[in-house]
């Protein structure tokens, strides 16, 4: 018995032990990063009707940030001196396709969630994606599930209901400074419309994770898959908004523009990043450090109101994260 304890502690602390799981820490932390870089870029959709109401359009928006991205993954391909894919070259082509139209899609629920919700509260449903994305990747991936990721998901869970529960706070508040805005019945309906929006965009995220892991698996280089996101999301809003576009531009509404699809771009670069090291469920945790980024930008630059529940639940999610990247 106690040679072959002193063997597997040999092996825990073998070179090739030890090389995994610096190859997993660098995984968890693309992800991380690939989660910051999305908060920040779907923050900026927030930000458009509140700082440029009479020059945004979300639909004409899409496509120039689709034309950027398209162009990016072009420009890197032709640097790189490889060729763009072919739909018939690509064998799980429904795959590849629910990754480019999942994208789009949340694009769209993001943008009509942030239009009833706080930017936290929104984050906060969006962050929940962890719960479909693991069982997601359990079934269709093969991938193994630990107890250990429920427990700091539903963690995370009730840290996010500590926060959601404020945004009828919110608009209580909101009723009291103006008498004139809508009946309870109605703020209770948008409030209802927000939720809404956000689950589907939280499913539709769910997707883009497993499609991604997918997608590597299948080798399909991620040059490609931001050439083709890009053009995807460029010719759905051109068709979906075709009778609405409406094109303004000014210095402002330029920036936010090229802000959002910079930091877009670095996430899905430190996602696939992140993927390539690390297996879909292990990164779920990691996913809530969206809801923090959001509530400091809502509170910070647009004025949100801050609760008690909102710094508790922000402080237990940190402290999750903190705790299990720590673990092995």
């Amino acid at each position: 018995m106690k040679i072959t304890k002193e063997i597997n502690e040999s092996d825990f602390d073998s070179p090739l032990l030890s090389s995994q799981n610096k190859s997993q820490t660098r995984g968890l932390l693309y992800y991380g990063l690939s989660v910051a870089s999305y908060s920040l870029s779907n923050f900026i959709m927030k930000l458009f009707p509140l700082w440029c109401p009479s020059t945004y359009n979300f639909y004409s928006f899409i496509i120039i940030r689709g034309i950027l991205l398209a162009l990016i993954g072009y420009y890197i391909l032709k640097t790189h001196n490889e060729k763009i894919l072919h739909i018939h070259q690509i064998n799980n082509k429904f795959w590849f396709i629910l990754r480019l139209v999942s994208n789009y899609f949340i694009l769209v629920f993001l943008s009509l969630s942030f239009k009833y919700l706080r930017a936290a509260t929104t984050a906060t449903i969006f962050s929940i994606n962890p719960i479909v994305a693991v069982l997601l990747a359990v079934v269709i991936l093969k991938e193994k599930f630990y107890l250990k990721y429920l427990v700091f998901n539903l963690i995370g869970i009730l840290s996010c209901f500590m926060m959601i529960m404020n945004d009828e706070k919110y608009q209580d508040s909101k009723a009291e400074a103006d008498k004139n805005l809508l009946e309870p019945k109605e703020d209770a309906l948008e409030i209802f419309m927000g939720f809404f929006y956000g689950i589907l965009a939280m499913i539709s995220m769910a997707l883009i994770v497993v499609t991604t892991k997918i997608l590597i698996i299948e080798k399909i280089d991620f040059k490609n898959q931001i050439f083709y996101i890009g053009l995807t999301n460029s010719v759905f809003a051109l068709i979906f908004g075709f009778f609405s576009l409406e094109f303004y531009m000014d210095g402002l509404l330029i920036f936010l523009i090229l802000f959002s699809g910079v930091t877009y771009y670095l996430g899905l670069l430190f996602l696939n990043l992140g993927l390539e090291l690390v297996d879909a469920a292990k990164t779920s945790p990691l996913a809530y450090i969206g809801i923090v980024i959001n509530f400091l930008l809502g509170a910070v630059m647009i004025g949100e109101p801050v609760f008690f529940t909102d710094i508790l639940g922000s402080l237990i999610i940190i402290i999750c994260n903190v705790c299990y990247s720590k673990m092995k």
